[in-house]
């Protein structure tokens, strides 16, 4: 009418149809979803040099950071996890300046960048797969990891 597209449908159809396409997309999106793991705890084992430290993990899609010019995974834990690797007076070490790397990261609350370090080999454990991980990035996390584990990693390296 008027150059106007009109289709004549009623408040009771639309609300049953969007409510059923809703309901087809949770269950279409859990049986295919490529990120269903989501929250599990895992168990992380990363290794520099002669030393290795074991943690409780996330998997989780909160860490989707990348680096940006080797593509290596990152493992974002707290700073407690990288002082027992690499010692407390990290910061301090000349002989880390060869394993240091900026990583640029957004968040809910902007930009930011983590401190990080490449470490050599990490092995992450999620109860049913086991994944080595060669040359990952272990950032430090500027806020507290939720549920008493001290790394988060992301899913896709389970694929």
């Amino acid at each position: 009418i008027n150059s106007v597209v009109y289709f004549g449908i009623s408040p009771i159809v639309l609300i049953i149809s969007s409510a059923a396409a809703y309901i087809a997309y949770i269950i279409f999106s859990a049986v295919f979803s490529k990120n269903a793991r989501f929250a599990e705890k895992c168990n992380i084992t990363v290794s520099a040099g002669d030393k290795s430290v074991t943690a409780c993990g996330i998997v989780d899609t909160g860490n989707s950071l990348k680096d940006v010019f080797g593509s290596s995974d990152v493992i974002i834990a707290d700073e407690k996890c990288v002082a027992e690797l690499f010692g407390n007076e990290y910061r301090n070490d000349p002989t880390l300046k060869t394993r240091y790397r900026l990583m640029p990261c957004g968040t809910v609350g902007g930009e930011t960048a983590l401190d990080g370090y490449r470490c050599d080999r990490a092995t992450v454990c999620d109860g049913k797969k086991t994944v080595v991980l060669e040359k990952p990035i272990l950032a430090i996390s500027k806020t507290k990891i939720s549920d008493g584990c001290r790394a988060i990693v992301n899913p896709k390296i389970f694929m």
